[in-house]
């Protein structure tokens, strides 16, 4: 990678702060992230399921190396099947090495690739 040229490598760039269903398994059950409006934006609103390939980053403070795992986010509309309610994106994740390291308040970070 060239320094100054992430944009060969990025279209675009969300975060969020993790809420404690989105982190904590003790908490919920789900396995998903709610979408934000701008990672939607640039990511898009499906009309079905779409699974993507996504790569796990934890980063702590503490330790220079941070934890890596390839798996995939599923997107979908939870709301599909109620037409009266606004849609309400969400992203499926399977358990992996990095959502069990992951706490409330914690940062969730997707890239989409170029």
């Amino acid at each position: 990678m060239r320094a100054g040229y992430l944009s060969e490598y990025f279209e675009g760039v969300a975060a969020k702060r993790l809420s404690a269903v989105e982190a904590d398994e003790t908490r919920s059950n789900q396995h998903e992230y709610n979408a934000t409006r701008r990672m939607l934006d640039f990511i898009g609103r499906p009309s079905e399921k779409t699974r993507m390939p996504a790569r796990f980053l934890y980063l702590t403070d503490e330790d220079p190396d941070p934890i890596v795992e390839d798996a995939f986010l599923t997107l979908y509309d939870s709301r599909k099947d109620q037409p009266h309610r606004a849609a309400e994106y969400r992203f499926y994740f399977p358990t992996t090495t990095v959502s069990l390291n992951a706490a409330e308040g914690g940062p969730f970070r997707h890239r989409k690739t170029a």
